[in-house]
């Protein structure tokens, strides 16, 4: 086999089916991703408050690429490779709060910026100058509190692809709401197959027939809007009519929320790796970080706005507390996805028809299709 795929040759469904196993599955169709997606366009890191603090700081490998997010002492949010520039040692690993990193092989230090401080006895090599060795610097951008970054200087910018979600956003002021990391886990399957499960609500009848099925069931599912960059849909509560939208108002911590807002749920994916589902009373912000072609880190945040507590999820959690109610459907999601892992190793893998509320899969597939 080549060494490199014919992306004319790749065979993309016709509309309303599903992509064929070997998307999934090919090595080198992992490959041409790494460049075309994880590498050339923006793809999401983490919420920013994550590095809310000087000195804060979170390692992230995506696709291969060992980066660095960070907040240095003039306040600015970097992402950085964290591969020195010596002998390309990782600098650090985890995350936590230091003013500047030293790498563990040649004692190479950089500040938190990624200025290059330290170089033992380099000062006897001619020529050598601290200032060309800092750490590599990407593209950044902070879009409601969420970082995004690409390694392509000539990207477009992000804010400009996502304008049509900025109004829907700004009733719920992200920027300001509580993160809280609550999983992250590598799992046995390709990135896209935990990409499409985050995208659709239709499992919820199947895989969570005993937790969201109970709460959001999937005959209450409507889309939403389907574009270039983003797919959404919207869940109606069991105890709602489906695109009913009573009047009034609702309290939700400092928020006057219509009440349709603070009831029904919305699922937005932005294209590669980001999935918010998210009401007027909080949410979870899901994170997919590939690895290889079948090992993907999966993480999950819980999300509200600072003057609620995370409590209120409770009521929707019956007899669990709420990260427990979490960690169950989540361990519903990972079940499946490595089940589907195995299926697209299949020869009889070739796409099978989707249903309507699955159809920001379809937006998934067009990204795809004019990145690869």
């Amino acid at each position: 086999m080549s060494d490199e795929i014919n992306v004319a040759r790749l065979e993309w469904p016709e509309t309303g089916r599903a992509l064929a196993g070997r998307f999934y599955s090919d090595p080198l169709i992992f490959e041409r991703e790494k460049k075309s997606i994880f590498s050339d366009d923006w793809f999401f890191l983490a919420p920013v408050n994550d590095v809310a603090h000087h000195g804060d700081y979170v390692s992230v490998d995506v696709a291969g690429e060992p980066l660095l997010l960070t907040r240095a002492k003039d306040g600015k949010v970097r992402v950085m490779s964290r591969v020195c520039r010596h002998r390309h040692m990782v600098i650090v690993e985890g995350s936590g709060n230091r003013s500047s990193f030293t790498c563990p092989y040649h004692s190479w230090t950089y500040k938190a910026d990624g200025e290059l401080i330290g170089a033992p006895l380099m000062d006897q090599v001619p020529g050598f100058e601290k200032k060309d060795c800092g750490l590599r610097t990407l593209r950044t951008e902070i879009w409601n509190g969420l970082v995004f970054c690409t390694m392509s200087e000539t990207a477009t910018p992000l804010h400009t692809q996502l304008t049509s979600l900025d109004s829907r956003f700004e009733p719920y002021q992200f920027a300001e709401w509580t993160t809280e990391l609550v999983y992250s886990e590598e799992i046995k399957a390709n990135w896209k197959i935990i990409v499409e499960n985050a995208t659709e609500s239709y499992h919820h009848l199947g895989a969570h027939k005993n937790t969201l099925e109970h709460y959001t069931p999937a005959k209450n599912v409507r889309m939403g809007e389907v574009a270039e960059r983003f797919s959404s849909h919207h869940l109606w509560p069991a105890n709602m009519e489906p695109g009913s939208i009573p009047e009034g108002t609702r309290k939700v911590g400092k928020l006057e929320m219509p009440i349709f807002e603070a009831n029904v749920g919305g699922i937005a994916t932005i294209f590669p790796n980001m999935v918010l589902a998210a009401s007027g009373e909080g949410g979870l912000l899901a994170g997919i970080f590939p690895q290889n072609h079948d090992r993907t880190i999966f993480k999950l945040w819980t999300t509200h706005h600072p003057s609620m507590s995370v409590e209120r999820y409770a009521k929707r959690s019956g007899d669990l507390s709420p990260l427990e109610f979490i960690d169950k459907f989540n361990s519903e999601d990972l079940s499946v996805t490595q089940g589907v892992e195995r299926g697209m190793k299949s020869q009889f893998a070739t796409g099978g028809p989707l249903h309507k509320t699955e159809m920001g899969l379809e937006g998934f597939y067009r990204y795809l299709q004019m990145r690869l």
